[in-house]
């Protein structure tokens, strides 16, 4: 009876870490530059497409399980896929702070890290963020980086956060000398007055 129960849990357990690798990969091959050809990129993405729409079934069954397995998973820690720790993560995303001052001067400043580990790190919550599809998470979690350069920074009046995705060339395009290339995803102010000690909501 135990030896059925224990088999029973190992094979719930690693169909779960199957199911989140596996969404994590397509995702991957879908948008992330690898060496898969990019003409069967959209038959990836239509497969990725139409995996999503079979969890979303709506009966009080499937809602339950959905949330039981993503309970379990964030429990166990692996409701994501090891790419936020794999080594050499590419930069997916990049964030500028344009700081103002009261004397009109104008400072451009990035996050700062203190260890490559936190560099990989801090990649990884970036990308969390550029994939975010709700505008006001994305917006509050870059607020709290505007607030951290804030600290550093109490004398900017204003702040403002350029988060842009950063598009790497094919073989092919690098061959040619095309280098990688930022496009503006949102812009996001951040006022803050003087002598505060939160930022202005």
């Amino acid at each position: 009876m135990w030896t059925r129960l224990y088999t029973a849990c190992f094979a719930v357990h690693f169909s779960l870490l199957a199911a989140v690798s596996g969404r994590e990969l397509l995702w991957f091959v879908a948008h992330g530059p690898t060496i898969l050809p990019s003409s069967s990129r959209q038959s990836r993405e239509n497969s990725n497409e139409t995996l999503s729409n079979a969890v979303r079934n709506k009966s009080p069954i499937a809602i339950a399980v959905r949330q039981s397995a993503k309970t379990y998973l964030h429990l166990a820690g692996s409701e994501v896929g090891y790419g936020f720790f794999a080594p050499n993560v590419p930069d997916s995303f990049r964030l500028v702070f344009e700081l103002h001052y009261r004397d009109g001067r104008v400072e451009y400043v990035l996050p700062t890290v203190r260890s490559r580990a936190a560099g990989l790190r801090l990649a990884g919550v970036l990308d969390k963020i550029g994939r975010n599809p709700v505008e006001k998470v994305r917006k509050v979690m870059i607020g709290l980086f505007a607030y951290s350069i804030w600290r550093e920074h109490p004398t900017a009046v204003s702040i403002r956060a350029i988060f842009a995705s950063v598009t790497l060339p094919t073989a092919a395009e690098y061959e040619e000398g095309a280098r990688k290339s930022h496009q503006v995803i949102a812009a996001y102010d951040f006022d803050f007055p003087d002598n505060a000690a939160e930022p202005e909501k």
